[in-house]
């Protein structure tokens, strides 16, 4: 386990950042479901992409990979498994693309993951299967499934995530029978599903979306491509968030076309009074942050960072519809909770809605603990470069999960920390 010491610093610089993990997810799922070979640039392999990578081997396709390019050879869709087992390790991403994928696949499958990662919620995939008598159960901390349920038109939940609606998605152009997708409620993190389209279509796949229903035509092909790898705007959030509250920051890299949810990360900080500069970099200066109100129905992934930028407000920053950051890798509302109070700070919780305080006095402590959560661990140490004193970040290493070189690129922003 690797411990983060963090000292008071002045952040300044330019960062390039990192590939999206959202968008290489996709893409090498659709490039293994091609019928050749797709070839991915730019990818910074991180925990997750590496258990996605390894669960589409088992089914079948096959990766090069150097320097920070993936070659892709297309699985044999025509050959079936008997059974396959798939580790997702901590992987929601993983687990809930790969599981209507696998299950089309394969007369059964068995996925494994962490404890946390098998805890977190699959009753929309439960709910689909079991109305088919289809097996979907945990086995000694294993989940066991069937075959892929047949059906022509498929109602689901899209309030607990999007990212079920993106894993039957990538199946449904494989079938032999058109298929029609209702969502029977709001869809949650919509934009990651206009990912997931935007992705689908580059590969030569139709998809027609009317009133939150999704229309597919039936043995529909994927066709090989090369791509370039967008940076994230996930993890860019984080240096944004340093520039605000530290020194300025620049960030290259970033195309302010993409389908990525997290690029609303801009126009929040902007309705917060955040002085941005757009040009060929995106320039974040230290400003007075207003107090507002802040919705994270679509960008859950940004509460951690968010809840440290409220501590700098005016006053306090409310944050609606966070209820599903309680189902993350940690529950994330709590474990900020936790940590922030060490501080002095207030948090307000209730049932979907987080107020934090503006922090005018921090009173000492000497560590943060991650919780395990790589996105907790960033958001700390970015709050940790403010404190007049240095800080331990506990296991540290959790940020391997989405950012392996979080703290190599947080150092090269003048940021002085040290490894214990």
């Amino acid at each position: 386990m690797m411990n983060i010491k963090i000292y008071p610093s002045e952040s300044k610089g330019s960062i390039n950042g990192i590939s999206s993990k959202s968008y290489a997810h996709r893409f090498l799922i659709a490039a293994a479901l091609s019928s050749g070979v797709s070839t991915l640039d730019n990818v910074i392999l991180n925990d997750d992409i590496l258990r996605t990578i390894e669960g589409l081997k088992v089914l079948g396709a096959q990766f090069v990979i150097f320097d920070h390019t993936i070659r892709i050879h297309g699985i044999d869709l025509k050959k079936r498994h008997e059974h396959v087992v798939i580790n997702a390790h901590e992987s929601g991403s993983t687990l809930r693309f790969l599981i209507p994928l696998a299950s089309h696949l394969s007369a059964s499958t068995t996925f494994r993951g962490s404890e946390t990662l098998l805890k977190r919620p699959l009753s929309v995939y439960e709910k689909l299967y079991k109305e088919h008598d289809i097996q979907f159960e945990m086995i000694d901390q294993d989940l066991h499934l069937g075959s892929f349920p047949r059906q022509t038109q498929y109602r689901i939940s899209g309030a607990v995530s999007s990212q079920f609606i993106s894993g039957l998605l990538f199946v449904f152009p494989l079938l032999d029978y058109s298929s029609e997708l209702i969502i029977v409620d709001h869809i949650a993190s919509k934009p990651y599903v206009d990912l997931t389209l935007s992705i689908m279509e580059k590969f030569g796949l139709t998809v027609i979306e009317k009133d939150n229903t999704y229309f597919v035509e039936k043995n529909q092909s994927y066709k090989p491509i090369h791509e370039y790898c967008e940076n994230d705007f996930s993890q860019a959030a984080f240096f944004a968030i340093l520039g605000a509250i530290n020194h300025e920051v620049s960030l290259s890299g970033l195309s302010l076309q993409s389908k990525q949810g997290d690029k609303q990360f801009i126009s929040d900080l902007q309705h917060l009074g955040v002085n941005i500069e757009i040009d060929e970099l995106i320039t974040i200066f230290k400003s007075s942050i207003k107090s507002g109100t802040i919705d994270l129905e679509a960008t859950p992934d940004l509460g951690p960072i968010y809840f440290v930028l409220a501590l700098f407000s005016e006053e306090q920053i409310v944050f609606t519809n966070t209820k599903r950051l309680a189902i993350k890798e940690s529950n994330r509302v709590e474990a900020m909770r936790i940590e922030l109070e060490k501080i002095g700070a207030t948090m307000i919780v209730s049932d979907n809605q987080v107020i934090v305080k503006r922090l005018e006095h921090p009173i000492y402590t000497e560590c943060f603990n991650t919780h395990n959560d790589h996105r907790i661990a960033m958001a700390l140490s970015i709050l940790a470069t403010t404190l007049p004193w240095p800080t331990i970040i506990n296991n540290a290493d959790c940020v391997n999960k989405s950012y392996p070189d979080f703290f190599k690129h947080l150092r090269s922003l003048n940021i002085h920390l040290e490894e214990l």
